[in-house]
């Protein structure tokens, strides 16, 4: 099942399942992407976005990054090598 954010200036970016009303989690494969992911990631794409999650969706509006964590992953039979980047949000 496919699992996205789709931002308010339509881009769309793969996610984690799992995503919660006040975060989201992705891979990227290094600095360079997460760079280009993270220019997306702002409160005017955040002011109405969707999460898809297979055939689920859900409509959040009006939320602001409060924190980025980003951990190196290790390349296993789960999970593909690069970083996690996990963002928090709270309302605006």
């Amino acid at each position: 099942m496919e699992n996205k954010i789709i931002f308010a200036d339509g881009t769309e970016q793969e996610i984690l399942s799992g995503a919660t009303e006040y975060s989201f989690s992705l891979y990227v494969s290094d600095m360079e992407e997460f760079i280009r992911v993270n220019q997306k990631v702002t409160e005017e794409n955040l002011s109405e976005y969707t999460i898809v999650s297979g055939r689920h969706q859900a409509i959040r509006k009006d939320r602001k990054v409060i924190r980025v964590s980003i951990t190196e992953q290790p390349e296993t039979e789960e999970t593909p090598e690069g970083l996690l980047v996990v963002y928090n949000l709270e309302d605006l």
